[in-house]
């Protein structure tokens, strides 16, 4: 590279420092060139995307894209291309006919509004986008969507505000947020406004529309969040999830809906209770007061209710506004649920409520194991790596030497209360028989105890209809599913 008469000033890994006098006292012009492609000079090539085909088998439908490279730039380390107007043509294979029109899209690029295609808005109560262009690079700022005869049909535009927040005693940081959107379609605007308190968060939405008779309607929400309530020195870190939402139109407050949290393991938090203000009394709901145990005296319907949680964060059990309690089970990192049941009770000990599931799919026939939905396993019980479908299933291996009966994965239900004991019930399992199995040589059984306070043990023999049955008649490798 030549100096042209200046003189080499700084040298870094891929930048160079050059200044127009032998000493920087003197020098009145310095310029700072990067190394791209071992290059620090000439011009820099991109390959954007110019189609994209999708082909569904039955036709190919095209979408060509157009870039303005008279104002494009690039990043600094000379490898993304940046620009401000791109056009999506759909249904042109070449860009030439614009059968089904076009959107032309403008992004912050680093340039200032004298270089660009088409400006940025400059409205300082909503944006202060001239002063920090430069951090806006990427963000949409306008969009316009024209039909196949070119004429302008819908246009939006987008504000966008940094907010600087003191970061310690030296540091400074930056908060980049979309504070007003424009949308005019067919001549009608459409604008939505925000606010963001302290922390960059969304305090209120405002969207302005008009009615039918032509006037103009405020709609307004506004947030409040769960540390405002529940950790009001940040402490937790938790700063995202909305505790409450009130909706107004113009003056009036149509709506409000609140969700108290709960600490259910030490320094693990979530939702637990949910409310809907009915319009009668205080529509702000006293979080300190009506959490936990404490309920609202009046004008607030509850509409669900976690019951249980597990210490994995997932929910157990839930319970609705007319107090019909939702069961999950979840899969064995308890991420994903695998067994759902409505109108029904589990519970997270030997005896069972009034659903559950198993699966074998734990890999052990290891009794009262909570990823076994604590079942008992008597002996001869085998997992086997034949499923039905999963990976595994129960193997009951008889004893070769004795003639006993081996009994399959047996639990012990009681339903918490009359409702759930007085009450039909469904029990079914997959049955996989294997060749000269016999017809009737297995059931499955819902069997009756006497239940008392330190007693679940006896089987009433005098008490009729104790227990009822369904024969397994399959005989010989059929998978069978049998209910009771």
């Amino acid at each position: 590279m030549a100096l042209d008469g200046y003189f080499l000033d700084q040298v870094y890994i891929n930048t160079i420092v050059i200044r127009n006098a032998s000493s920087q006292q003197n020098a009145t012009d310095f310029k700072l060139y990067r190394f791209v492609d071992e290059a620090a000079s000439g011009l820099q090539i991109d390959y954007p995307v110019e189609r994209l085909d999708i082909d569904d088998g039955y036709q190919i439908t095209y979408t060509y894209f157009k870039y303005d490279a008279t104002t494009a730039t690039y990043d600094p380390n000379g490898m993304v291309a940046q620009y401000n107007e791109v056009e999506a043509i759909p249904g042109s294979s070449d860009g030439a006919a614009k059968p089904l029109g076009s959107t032309k899209n403008y992004f912050f690029n680093g340039l200032s509004n004298n270089n660009l295609v088409v400006d940025y808005p400059t409205d300082f109560d909503s944006t202060n986008a001239d002063n920090y262009h430069n951090l806006l690079k990427g963000l949409a700022y306008k969009t316009l969507a024209y039909n196949s005869s070119a004429a302008e049909v819908s246009s939006a535009t987008n504000y966008w505000k940094v907010y600087t927040r003191q970061l310690g005693n030296k540091d400074q940081g930056t908060l980049v947020r979309l504070t007003k959107n424009s949308n005019t379609v067919d001549g009608v605007e459409k604008i939505v406004e925000n606010t963001y308190n302290n922390l960059g968060l969304t305090a209120t939405t405002k969207t302005y529309n008009h009615n039918w008779d032509g006037n103009l309607d405020t709609h307004t929400q506004t947030f409040k969040y769960w540390h405002e309530a529940y950790d009001t020195d940040l402490s937790e870190n938790l700063f995202t999830p909305v505790i409450q939402t009130t909706t107004q139109t113009n003056s009036t407050v149509t709506s409000v809906s609140a969700t108290t949290w709960k600490e259910w393991f030490t320094g693990k938090w979530a939702p637990h209770k949910s409310y809907q203000w009915n319009g009668s009394g205080v529509g702000s709901f006293d979080f300190a007061s009506w959490s936990g145990v404490g309920e609202p005296t009046s004008g607030w319907l509850k509409a669900s209710e976690a019951v249980t949680m597990i210490t994995e964060g997932a929910v157990l059990q839930t319970k609705d506004v007319d107090g019909v309690y939702q069961s999950t089970l979840y899969d064995y990192p308890k991420l994903r649920p695998i067994a759902a049941f409505a109108n029904a009770r589990i519970s997270q000990s030997y005896i069972g409520a009034e659903a559950s599931f198993i699966n074998f799919e734990y890999g052990s026939a290891t009794s009262n194991a909570r990823d076994n939905d604590y079942w008992e396993f008597p002996t001869f019980n085998a997992i086997s790596s034949i499923g039905h479908t999963g990976r595994k299933s129960i193997s009951l291996n008889a004893d070769n030497n004795a003639a006993a009966t081996v009994y399959g994965p047996t639990r012990d239900f009681r339903p918490p209360d009359l409702g759930g004991q007085q009450r039909q019930y469904v029990l079914s399992c997959w049955v996989r028989t294997q060749a000269g199995f016999g017809a009737n040589k297995g059931q499955l059984i819902i069997y009756s105890k006497q239940d008392s306070d330190t007693d679940h043990s006896v089987y009433p023999a005098s008490v009729p209809a104790a227990y009822v049955a369904v024969n397994i008649r399959a005989n010989g490798n059929i998978s069978k599913r049998i209910s009771i």
